[in-house]
């Protein structure tokens, strides 16, 4: 992941809070010989609330009817004193808005429900397809525009201005 971004003029590097993007946000700094990553609460991953470090079998177990509900209507439903997606998707705007058009290249080292959403943000995807979308760990998805499309997020090496790391 590092080699691939030394490909291109990165400028800065901002995680979210959580230890696991601190940790890769920091590794990937020092591969490119960059400065200490910034922090940004917008890129948090999303509040599960209670079914928080459960999996999804103990999650199904205890709330059957919530898990459904969150499956079927992710924008909808919330998981029990968790953060529903609607609000999420509100951070997500605010961090892209915040980055996109900085000078130079940013990575975001961010959560895979935040990289979901702000393919959605940027058109690449469906609102629909939000389960659909695949953010593997250590994925980086580059957020870019060009000519014809505008901003969205691709996984090529063309005209980009941001890439997303899920840690």
């Amino acid at each position: 992941m590092g080699l691939r971004m030394q490909a291109e003029p990165v400028r800065l590097i901002v995680s979210s809070p959580l230890l696991r993007a601190r940790q890769t946000a920091d590794i990937l700094a020092e591969a490119l010989g960059l400065s200490a990553p910034q922090i940004d609460t917008d890129l948090t991953e999303m509040n599960f609330g209670d079914w928080e470090w459960l999996t999804q079998v103990e999650v199904k177990a205890k709330w059957p009817q919530a898990l459904r509900a969150w499956k079927h209507t992710p924008y909808a439903a919330r998981p029990l004193g968790g953060e529903i997606l609607t609000d999420m998707r509100e951070r997500v705007r605010a961090g892209l808005h915040r980055w996109q058009g900085q000078p130079g290249s940013v990575v975001l080292v961010t959560h895979a429900v935040w990289i979901r959403l702000a393919r959605i943000e940027t058109g690449e995807a469906t609102a629909d397809a939000f389960r659909n979308i695949e953010v593997a760990p250590a994925s980086v998805h580059w957020l870019g525009a060009t000519a014809n499309k505008g901003a969205g997020l691709t996984k090529t090496s063309n005209a980009k201005e941001i890439s997303c790391v899920s840690p």
